[in-house]
């Protein structure tokens, strides 16, 4: 497998980086091989998916917060004061509204739940994918590097052929 096969899924989402730098170009004599750029593929997923946690966490709390109002509403409804005609009927609307929200918030974390166990199921995929990855282009490299050393290439197909 060429460099550049390694390179292409990936090489316009990673060289223009999370910053929107242009990371294409290398002045440093450093090299940028596709493992940086696998690496800085995963931490990009690694960051969305704590993003994603993130909502699902935040939006658990808002029903926490329309629970503990529902349940603010209801003390109010049963004191002597609340049970007058006119201040009854607006807590009971306020709490049917609170419901509402509260069944729209409990299918959000739900289905919010649900997005961040399969983004965790495709990070992982993505992980043993990049692992595996860089160990064939460390393969191939070490293989490059010893063909050199006793006057072969290595073609496409790893067959040793001589220069």
């Amino acid at each position: 497998m060429a460099e550049e096969d390694l390179q292409e899924p990936t090489a316009e989402f990673v060289l223009t980086g999370s910053e929107g730098d242009d990371l294409s170009s290398t002045d440093s004599d450093d090299e940028w091989s596709p493992s940086d750029n696998l690496e800085l593929t995963y931490n990009d997923l690694l960051h969305a998916l704590r993003m994603v946690r993130r909502s699902v966490s935040d939006t658990a709390s808002a029903r926490e917060v329309v629970e503990y109002q529902i349940q603010q509403l209801a003390r109010r409804a049963e004191d002597p004061e609340g049970s007058l005609g006119s201040v009854r009927a607006a807590i009971d609307e306020q709490i049917a509204d609170l419901k509402t929200q509260l069944a729209l918030i409990g299918a959000r974390v739900e289905n919010l739940a649900s997005i961040s166990e399969h983004f965790q199921t495709d990070v992982e995929r993505f992980r043993t994918e990049k692992e595996l990855l860089k160990a064939s282009y460390s393969a191939v490299e070490a293989l490059t590097v010893m063909g050199d050393a006793v006057g072969t290439t290595t073609s496409p197909d790893s067959t040793p052929r001589t220069a």
